[in-house]
């Protein structure tokens, strides 16, 4: 189950991070102050094989 952390290091001229941890997976959601989502990350396999799907606002889906 993720749970979110709460003290995440926040970035000059981005939008607001929040990050969503497990031990096999960690979640990073970029959020306006209105609550839109920009951007997110997972991250997923970590003890094994560490993969990340990433996905923006303006650019769409990647793969890592």
């Amino acid at each position: 189950m993720l749970r979110e952390i709460r003290k995440t290091r926040q970035h000059p001229g981005e939008p607001r991070r929040r990050w969503f941890h497990s031990q096999e997976q960690d979640l990073y959601v970029w959020q306006t102050e209105n609550g839109e989502i920009t951007a997110f990350q997972l991250c997923y396999d970590k003890p094994h094989d560490e993969h990340a799907l990433y996905w923006r606002l303006d650019r769409g889906f990647s793969h890592l």
